[in-house]
């Protein structure tokens, strides 16, 4: 039909992405659209869904997890992955079970107040 192609749009007038932000979109364009699906992404489900696990099982225990600030942005990103709620306040973070946002706030206020 139309002779109209696909673009991609960097974004608008407040400065758009960084080349490493473009260069992750070509990159996994190109990734999935050569047929590396199974590969790369189902792999990558696969480690989500145990890092999810391993979280689960620690609020068997416990309400929240805490992991101090040198470790704390690993922790945060493993977090964000198993899409759990997450709070970074400098020298600590804090994970709680997905949609528990009212623990990882809990504890922070606690965490704050004995600081």
């Amino acid at each position: 039909a139309g002779g109209r192609g696909v673009g991609v749009c960097w974004g608008g007038g407040g400065g758009g992405f960084s080349m490493e932000q473009k260069r992750q979109v070509l990159l996994g364009t190109y990734v999935v659209g050569q047929g590396c699906y199974e590969e790369y992404f189902l792999r990558a489900q696969k480690i989500r869904t145990l890092i999810r696990r391993d979280f689960e099982e620690a609020f068997k225990v416990c309400d929240v997890v805490a992991a101090d600030g040198g470790t704390g942005v690993w922790f945060a990103l493993s977090a964000e992955l198993a899409g759990l709620c997450a709070l970074s306040m400098g020298d600590v973070t804090i994970v709680a079970p997905a949609f528990r946002e009212d623990l990882v706030l809990r504890a922070a206020a606690a965490y704050e107040e004995v600081r």
